[in-house]
């Protein structure tokens, strides 16, 4: 999947979406945020596989995300909303 994914940080895959109605769109759910400076924070992160080529991960800020657990799970609606 590339260095984006597998760096010295705790990575961990939350998810993978169903393809989107034209096949051409995986949506990956990521459980860090991931910064531009190649660091991690707690939080989510989503990356688009299209046409076999993954996106660059991108943090996504929810309201009021607080998790008091070493365990987390997200879900992402069908319209693609955390």
């Amino acid at each position: 999947m590339g260095p984006q994914f597998n760096n010295e940080h705790p990575n961990f895959v939350n998810a993978v979406t169903s393809p989107t109605p034209d096949g051409k769109t995986v949506i990956l759910i990521l459980g860090n945020k991931y910064l531009d400076n190649g660091k991690m924070l707690a939080g989510v992160s989503v990356s688009n596989n299209i046409n076999g080529t993954w996106s660059k991960p991108k943090r996504s800020n929810i309201e009021n995300d607080y998790n008091y657990n070493e365990k987390a799970n997200y879900f992402l609606t069908t319209t693609a909303r955390l």
